[in-house]
């Protein structure tokens, strides 16, 4: 029904005032097929809060459960969510929602995937650290793309600005980073395009 009527996003007070709705109706139709139309005056209202009553009973345990579903998606969104803060650090939050990495974004090199898990490796002055952070590349996509973090394979994304040369291979490319000892990033051929274009 919701792409009948052009519904796309609910309020709690739509999303009440909907529920309330398919009681009665569907309360009707129960009514309509298993009650006892011969009744009349009160014992007819009767019948039908009953049927009010059993349509309610049978549709609230999966509204109750879809809702603590949506609630606890929505949560888990939140505690992967990353913070762009007034002076440009980036804040990657981990899942109790404490700040697990703040960094400037010029000193992000690449993002590799590792299961649940992204490994981040950034630069110091002493060399390349990594940070292990639960989360996943396709949430860090679309959060990092503004910041020319970009994903180039399946299971890596690359600070384009740290780009210092590509070379063609038969996979794809291999893109080297400006810090001497990091290894070499693949891309896989869906994403050259994309990747050469911002190079």
């Amino acid at each position: 029904m919701r792409p009948f009527l052009g519904l796309r996003r609910f309020t709690v007070r739509s999303f009440i005032v909907w529920f309330i709705c398919e009681i009665v109706i569907l309360g009707f139709v129960m009514f309509i097929i298993y009650g006892d139309r011969q009744l009349q005056g009160d014992a007819l209202a009767r019948e039908f809060l009953q049927s009010l009553k059993y349509t309610f009973l049978v549709i609230a345990l999966p509204y109750a459960a879809v809702l603590y579903y949506l609630h606890s998606n929505k949560q888990k969104q939140k505690l992967f969510q990353i913070d762009k803060s007034d002076n440009g650090i980036i804040k990657i939050l981990d899942e109790n929602q404490n700040v697990r990495i703040a960094i400037e974004p010029e000193k992000l090199l690449y993002i590799k995937n590792a299961d649940n898990y992204v490994e981040i490796f950034y630069s110091r002055e002493e060399g390349i650290a990594k940070e292990l952070v639960r989360t996943s590349l396709k949430r860090l996509e679309a959060e990092l793309h503004d910041y020319q973090i970009l994903r180039c394979h399946r299971s890596y994304m690359v600070n384009i600005k740290n780009v210092s040369l590509s070379k063609k291979t038969k996979q794809g490319l291999n893109l080297e980073l400006k810090i001497s000892d990091a290894p070499q990033i693949p891309v896989s051929k869906n994403y050259i395009t994309d990747i050469l274009k911002e190079l």
